[in-house]
C-alpha cells in the first residue's frame, strides 16, 4: 500500500517589485536583528557560502537556516555576478534568486529575486550593528572609521 502524498502549499513566486512593494527597511532591520540574536543563542542553522567561477564572471551561493515561531525555515541566495553584463547585453551586473524552504520537511515555499533583498540586507545589517554598538547593551568604546580619499 503506498502512503498518499500529503498536499503542499504553493510555492510563492516574488519579482523585485513584489520584495520591494512588501519589505520595508525598518522590518528588514528588525528581521537581521532577530536573525542575529538567534544565530548567537544557537538557534541557527549552521551557514554555508559557495563560490563557483565561471567564464566572465561568477556565482555565489549563501545558504543558512533558522527556527523562529516554533518553525526551521532554510533559505539559499544564489547571485550570479558578471561584470561585462552591461556593456555586452545590458543586464545587470548581479542577479540572482532567493529560494526559501520548510526546513523540516524541505517543502520549497518562496522563490524570490535577490536584488532588492540584498540591497536591503546590507543595510539592515549595518543599522543592527550600529544599533546594538550603541545600546547600553555593549560597553562605551571609541570607535575609528577610516576611508579613502
Amino acid at each position: 500500500m503506498t502512503a498518499e502524498p500529503s498536499a503542499s502549499p504553493e510555492t510563492l513566486l516574488l519579482s523585485r517589485r513584489d520584495v520591494a512593494d512588501l519589505l520595508t527597511l525598518a522590518e528588514c532591520v528588525a528581521a537581521v536583528e532577530e536573525a542575529f540574536r538567534q544565530h548567537a543563542r544557537g538557534r541557527a542553522l549552521p551557514p554555508a557560502i559557495l563560490g563557483v567561477p565561471a567564464e566572465g564572471g561568477g556565482f555565489h551561493v549563501k545558504a543558512a537556516g533558522l527556527r523562529m515561531g516554533g518553525r526551521v525555515y532554510f533559505a539559499a541566495k544564489t547571485n550570479a555576478n558578471f561584470p561585462g553584463n552591461p556593456g555586452r547585453s545590458g543586464l545587470p551586473t548581479i542577479q540572482g534568486i532567493v529560494l526559501l524552504f520548510d526546513g523540516e520537511n524541505g517543502v520549497p515555499l518562496a522563490v524570490l529575486d535577490s536584488i532588492e533583498i540584498t540591497i536591503l540586507r546590507t543595510g539592515a545589517a549595518t543599522a543592527a550593528a550600529s544599533i546594538a554598538c550603541s545600546s547600553s547593551v555593549m560597553p562605551s568604546t571609541t570607535t575609528s572609521c577610516f576611508g579613502l580619499p
